[in-house]
């Protein structure tokens, strides 16, 4: 809600802002029309929740879609048009979101912006050297944080210009 009503104050007349978290992640009174977790929602996989999601947009938009009691929408067309989506995401919700819109072609073709913050980044290392080195840095975490929190100010200091360079190498 902290984030939610903000964005629908901000947006004004005509918008409608709507929040899923991770299955099986978020508790309280405070959620309603949370789906039943089945076998095909397992929270504990990828492709559960990404089942748990499509479920949830599924509801959302036959809300949206059955909304007016006289059978139009706000636009007063007698069908109702689907509402445009613009998916904001953090983390592993980013990826969630990109599988929902490959899976979905109407997802897809409604949607007009999708924002990631800090986006979730798979990490599988293919060489073993990398396997040693990925176990060493996750059996020595404060190690780790020092070089991650020394690495990221030594970004903070470069240009944008020297930062796309080094992407690009």
């Amino acid at each position: 809600e902290p984030l939610l009503r903000p964005l629908v104050e901000a947006l004004g007349v005509g918008y409608a802002v709507r929040g899923v978290s991770y299955a099986g992640h978020g508790v309280g009174e405070n959620l309603v029309n949370r789906p039943k977790l089945t076998a095909a929602m397992d929270a504990h996989t990828v492709n559960g929740q990404v089942n748990h999601k499509l479920s949830w947009l599924e509801r959302v938009l036959h809300d949206c879609s059955s909304n007016s009691s006289d059978g139009r929408n706000g636009n007063g067309c007698e069908r109702p048009q689907p509402p445009k989506l613009i998916f904001l995401s953090h983390s592993i919700g980013s990826h969630l979101v990109q599988r929902i819109l490959v899976r979905n072609s109407f997802l897809l073709q409604n949607t007009r912006c999708v924002l990631h913050l800090c986006p979730f980044i798979r990490f599988d290392p293919h060489f073993r050297s990398h396997k040693v080195a990925l176990q060493l840095g996750l059996s020595l975490p404060y190690v780790t944080k020092s070089i991650v929190r020394t690495t990221s100010w030594m970004l903070s200091k470069c240009s944008t210009e020297t930062l796309n360079q080094m992407l690009t190498k």
